[in-house]
C-alpha cells in the first residue's frame, strides 16, 4: 500500500488560470474572499434557503468562452454545491470541455464546513482529485490517479488550518456570515496547501444584469504591482450571491463571470 506523502504549509502564490486555451472556473477567484470567521459576522436569526440556482457567463478578454451552473442544496445541517463548467462560443468549434466540482459538509454557526470536495475533468480524468477535510487530525487528504504508484491512486497530505474552505463552499460562507469590515482576510484551499487572501472593500454599486439589477458590494483583492488581481460584486439583498467576478493576470488577460439566471428558494 502507498504511503500518503506529507507536505509542509507554504506561501501564497497568485491563483492560476487553469483550463484548456484559458477555459477556467472562475469561482477559484470569488472563492478566495470568503472564509475565516474572524472577517465575518453570523446573521442572526438566519434562515437559510433550502437551494439556489445560478447560471454565470465566462469571458475572456470579452469573448465568451463558456457556461456555469451552479447548484446549493441544503437538507437540515448538511450542504452540497455543485459546480459543472462546459465550453461555449467559439472555443466550442474547437473543443468541447467540462469542468465539474463538488463541496459537500455540513452547516455550523460558525458557515460552511466542508468535508469532501472533488473536482472532475472529462477530457482528462489524471486531472480530477477528492481532497477530504480530517477537522480532528487537521489534515487536509488529496486523492488522484497516478498510474506510476501501487494501486493506480496517489495521496498526499497538506496542513489543514482551522475555518478553511474549499473554492465551492468558500462562494456561498457568505450567507451564513456577512462580510463585516472593510478588509477581509481569508483561507482557501484549491485541493492542496491552503492560503490566505487579503481583500478590500471598494463600494456599494447597483449593478444591472441579465438577470435583473441587484444592490451589490463590491470587493478588491490586494495585490502587489506584477501580481494578479481579483474583484467580486456580491448581492446584497439576496444571500450576497456572487453576481460579477473579474480577474486579471500580471499581463493585463481579463477572465469576467457574470451572472445571467438566479433562483433562491
Amino acid at each position: 500500500m502507498t504511503q500518503p506523502t506529507f507536505h509542509r504549509p507554504h506561501k501564497r502564490r497568485p491563483p492560476n488560470v487553469v483550463g484548456l486555451y484559458g477555459l477556467a472556473l472562475p469561482s477559484l477567484f470569488v472563492a478566495a474572499l470568503f472564509s475565516t470567521s474572524t472577517s465575518f459576522a453570523a446573521k442572526a436569526g438566519l434562515t437559510l434557503p433550502n437551494a439556489v440556482h445560478a447560471t454565470y457567463k465566462v469571458y475572456r478578454s470579452g469573448i465568451l468562452l463558456g457556461n456555469v451552473e451552479e447548484r446549493f442544496d441544503r437538507d437540515g445541517d448538511r450542504y452540497k454545491i455543485t459546480s459543472t463548467t462546459r465550453t461555449e462560443g467559439p472555443i466550442s468549434l474547437l473543443i468541447r470541455e467540462q469542468l465539474s466540482a463538488t463541496s459537500e459538509g455540513r452547516i455550523s454557526s460558525a458557515g460552511l464546513v466542508p468535508d469532501v470536495f472533488t473536482s472532475t475533468r472529462k477530457s482528462d480524468s489524471t486531472k480530477s482529485f477528492t481532497s477530504r477535510f480530517n477537522w480532528g487530525k487537521n489534515e487536509l487528504v488529496r486523492e488522484h490517479e497516478n498510474p506510476d504508484v501501487e494501486g493506480g491512486i496517489e495521496k498526499e497530505v497538506f496542513t489543514l488550518p482551522s475555518g478553511t474552505q474549499d473554492r465551492l463552499s468558500a462562494m456561498y460562507q457568505f450567507m451564513v456570515t456577512t462580510p463585516s469590515t472593510t478588509s477581509v482576510s481569508a483561507l482557501m484551499t484549491q485541493g492542496k496547501q491552503t492560503e490566505r487572501y487579503q481583500y478590500r472593500k471598494q463600494g456599494e454599486p447597483t449593478l444591472s444584469t441579465r438577470a435583473g439589477q441587484f444592490a451589490t458590494v463590491h470587493y478588491v483583492r490586494e495585490a502587489v504591482p506584477g501580481e494578479s488581481t481579483a474583484e467580486v460584486w456580491l448581492a446584497k439583498e439576496h444571500n450576497y450571491i456572487p453576481v460579477r467576478v473579474v480577474f486579471r493576470d500580471a499581463k493585463g488577460t481579463s477572465l469576467e463571470q457574470n451572472l445571467v439566471e438566479l433562483s433562491v428558494r
